[in-house]
């Protein structure tokens, strides 16, 4: 197995303030597989009673500021 640090690294710091569109996290992607990880992401969406509905787009291969949900307000 490898360390942590060498399959995600922190972006931010404790109590820094982010903005949409900000880098949280990198994950080397490749080490978390050869480690036996899934690399499937989860998602919560938190305000769900203000939206009208909130439909995930799966089974696809997304990059960097690809749409993976659909939601109406």
């Amino acid at each position: 197995l490898f360390p942590y640090t060498t399959l995600f690294r922190s972006a931010v710091k404790t109590n820094q303030r982010v903005s949409a569109g900000d880098t949280l996290v990198t994950v080397d992607f490749d080490k978390v597989k050869e480690a036996g990880y899934s690399t499937t992401t989860l998602m919560t969406v938190t305000n769900t009673m203000a939206l009208a509905s909130v439909t995930p787009r799966t089974d696809i291969d997304v990059k960097a500021g690809d749409a993976v949900l659909d939601i109406q307000h």
